[in-house]
Formats: C-alpha cells, sequence, structure tokens
C-alpha cells in the first residue's frame, strides 16, 4: 500500500486534530481507533457530499476545532460502487463527473474553512474488481488533484494532499496506522507508506 501525495508539507509534523468527513463504517472506526491510540483528537464532521434533503450544502464546521490543519476524507464502499458499477455509459460519467463536483465543492470549502495544510482523500475500493480498482484510482487522483487545484485558486498555497484505495479487508487496521504517520509526519528512519505521486 502507498499514499499518493504531492510534495508541498512533506514530513511537516503535526499532532493538530484531524477533520474527517465520511459515514461511519469499519474503515472509520479502524481511524478513529488509531488516531485515539496517537492521542490525536479526530473531528468527524459528516460525509463530504451535500445533503439537499437536510438544506445544506456540506457537513458543519462550527465544532472543529481551531487547530485543525488536516483534512481526511473517506470514500465509502457505496460511493466507490457508484462511481465504477456495472456499466459505463455516457449517463453514468455524467453523473460521476456531478458527484466529484459536489465532492470538491464541499471539500474544498471545508479545506479552506480551516486554513489546512494537508488533504488525504481515502477511497473504499474493497470488492472491487481489478479492472474496477484501476478506475477508481484514474478517479480519486483527479479529485484530489482538482480539490487541490480549487484550494489554490482561492488563496491556499502550500496544500500537500494524498490519495488512497483500500483494496481489501487486511488492509484496514494497516492503512489506519498509515493515516497516523501520514498525519504526525512520520518520514526517514521508519518504514514510509508515503510515495510520491
Amino acid at each position: 500500500m502507498a499514499v499518493h501525495k504531492t510534495p508541498s508539507n512533506v514530513g511537516a509534523v503535526s499532532l493538530a486534530p484531524v477533520v474527517v468527513m465520511g459515514r461511519a463504517g469499519d474503515l472509520s472506526a479502524a481511524i478513529s481507533c488509531a488516531l485515539a491510540e496517537a492521542r490525536i483528537e479526530a473531528a468527524f464532521v459528516g460525509e463530504p457530499l451535500p445533503s439537499p434533503e437536510a438544506g445544506q450544502r456540506g457537513p458543519e464546521l462550527d465544532g472543529v476545532p481551531s487547530e485543525a490543519d488536516a483534512v481526511l476524507v473517506l470514500v465509502d464502499r457505496a460511493a466507490v460502487q457508484g462511481i465504477v458499477g456495472e456499466s459505463d455509459s455516457w449517463w453514468k460519467r455524467r453523473v460521476n463527473r456531478t458527484r466529484e463536483g459536489d465532492i470538491c465543492a464541499v471539500v474544498t470549502d471545508a479545506v479552506l474553512g480551516i486554513g489546512g495544510r494537508r488533504l488525504l482523500v481515502l477511497c473504499d475500493g474493497r470488492g472491487t474488481t481489478p479492472h474496477q480498482r484501476s478506475r477508481v484510482i484514474r478517479w480519486v487522483r483527479h479529485l484530489t488533484l482538482r480539490i487541490h487545484y480549487e484550494c489554490s485558486i482561492n488563496g491556499l498555497d502550500g496544500l500537500g494532499v494524498a490519495y488512497e484505495v483500500v483494496v481489501d479487508d487486511a488492509e484496514a487496521k494497516r492503512i489506519a496506522r498509515s493515516v497516523v504517520e501520514w498525519h504526525v509526519g512520520v518520514t526517514g528512519g521508519t518504514p514510509n507508506p508515503l510515495a510520491p505521486l
């Protein structure tokens, strides 16, 4: 497993709280436990998709600690299956572009709202075929770079971005530890799961 990233803020050490956007599930639970073991506060703010039924554009950031400097976005299995599902029609691609645009807008607002220094987009690709997985990797890479671009044109310089796709159940705990290492900026002396983009 390698987390792919841009070189901005590589090696920056942080014990500040992490803003986590995503649905509750086994992956978010593993990440929550790993962050708690490292004594890092996690502010869970809801899903990265807007909720028109609730009359909101995205998660509320009012309760996020002011010293938070990183955003972790969890794209759950259902959303990933929606992205790579059975067919690849023009309609499906259009829906995916809309979903990507919605996620991009919500996450960009969150990163800008806290003045974030780092962003990690983590997709739950368990249950996907190798062909589907390559599509998910392309999609999440594009989404992550698009968020980075939107943040930079809105005045946030130096945002370090990374993305990862979880491929099986055995990876969940290892990836949870990698999230902690990403957040605290582990480099050098220990095995580093982070690889340049």
